[in-house]
């Protein structure tokens, strides 16, 4: 997420304004992770990549000030963007699944931000990302990841605490 952030950041941006967005990232890719359990990784999913993206676009939706609905749209693009399988651990492309996850990330946002749209309920629909890939035990986490991302309230921070 920070080589994401630092892509995307404007060249006067101050340092919390990166900070607020990284941990906005990371509230994503940990409420992701609660709700995808174990069973995401054990299925051979390299999570750095899948669950990466989308901590990255959340970092730059952030850092850009993405409306509510451009962000639900930079998120979806992401979930669609990304792969990474943990039989590359060992390789070169084990660490370069990272760089294609803060890559997307930047990417779903730019690409969010000029109009392009994803469905919101990429992650719970019948045909989305639960459906068929299976691990996605919370239904509505992908309303409670986009508001981390607008709101920058972040549970992993403690009670009443924001990320901005």
């Amino acid at each position: 997420m920070l080589p994401a952030s630092l892509a995307i950041a404007p060249p006067v941006a101050a340092g919390r304004e990166v900070v607020s967005a990284y941990l906005a990232g990371f509230e994503v890719i940990a409420r992701l992770g609660e709700a995808l359990n174990f069973e995401h990784y054990d299925a051979g999913r390299h999570t750095t990549a899948t669950l990466g993206a989308l901590g990255a676009a959340a970092a730059c939706a952030r850092l850009t000030d993405l409306s509510a609905d451009t962000t639900t749209n930079a998120l979806s693009i992401a979930v669609s963007a990304v792969s990474g399988f943990a039989c590359q651990f060992g390789s070169d492309t084990k660490p370069l699944q990272a760089g294609f996850a803060a890559r997307a990330g930047v990417e779903a946002a730019y690409l969010a931000n000029a109009g392009l749209t994803g469905q919101a309920h990429v992650l719970d629909h019948p045909r989305g990302r639960a459906a068929l890939l299976g691990g996605l035990e919370d239904a509505l986490a992908f309303e409670v990841i986009k508001d981390v991302c607008l709101t920058g309230t972040g549970h992993f921070l403690g009670s009443g605490q924001t990320l901005g």
